[in-house]
C-alpha cells in the first residue's frame, strides 16, 4: 500500500493523494462487498435447490445444490453448467426426477435474479435494485460474461465519483 501511495504521489501530486487513496480504499470495500454478496446469494440458491430436491426425494440433492450454488457465482452461464452436470447425474439414476431438478433450477434462478440477488448485492455495494439490474444488462452487453460479473462493482465505483463531482459542483468548485 505504501508503494502504491508513493506512486500516486508521483503521478497525481501530494495534494491529491489522500483523495485518491480514499477512493481506492472505498473501491476495495465495494469489490469485497460484491464478492461476499455473491457468495451469500449463491448459498441461498444452493439451499433453495437443496430443499426442493430433498423434499421431493430426488437423488444427489446435496451434490446438485452444491453444483448450482458454486455455478451461480458466474452470472447466467455458471448456473447453466452446474445444472447440466446435475441433470445428467440425476438422469442416470432417476430420469423422471430431472423434471423436478429443472423446476428447482427455475425457481432458484427467479429468486436469485429478481428477489434475493439484487437486494443483497445492491446493499453490499450501495446500489438500489434497479441499478443492479441495469448495470448487469449494460455491462453484460458491452463486455459479455466478464461485464456481467464486474458491472455492478464498476457502476458502484462510478457512482462514488459521480456523487463527489455533484457535491463539488453544488459547492461551486471546479
Amino acid at each position: 500500500m505504501k508503494t502504491l501511495e508513493n506512486l500516486i504521489k508521483i503521478i497525481f501530486g501530494v495534494k491529491n493523494t489522500p483523495y485518491i487513496m480514499n477512493k481506492l480504499s472505498l473501491s476495495k470495500n465495494i469489490f469485497l462487498g460484491y464478492v461476499s454478496g455473491k457468495i451469500i446469494v449463491s448459498a441461498i440458491v444452493g439451499l433453495c435447490v437443496y430443499v426442493i430436491l430433498l423434499v421431493t426425494g430426488t437423488p444427489y440433492a446435496a451434490l446438485s445444490a452444491i453444483l448450482l450454488g458454486i455455478g451461480n457465482m458466474i452470472p447466467y452461464v455458471g448456473s447453466i453448467f452446474g445444472g447440466i452436470v446435475a441433470f445428467f447425474l440425476i438422469l442416470l439414476v432417476a430420469p423422471i426426477k430431472t423434471l423436478i431438478l429443472l423446476i428447482a433450477i427455475i425457481i432458484s434462478q427467479l429468486v436469485d435474479g429478481f428477489i434475493v440477488g439484487p437486494r443483497i448485492i445492491g446493499n453490499k455495494v450501495g446500489l438500489n435494485t434497479f441499478w443492479v439490474i441495469v448495470s448487469m444488462i449494460i455491462f453484460g452487453n458491452l463486455f459479455g460474461i466478464v461485464g456481467m460479473f464486474l458491472g455492478i462493482p464498476i457502476l458502484s465505483i462510478i457512482k462514488l465519483f459521480y456523487v463527489d463531482l455533484l457535491k463539488a459542483k453544488q459547492r461551486g468548485e471546479k
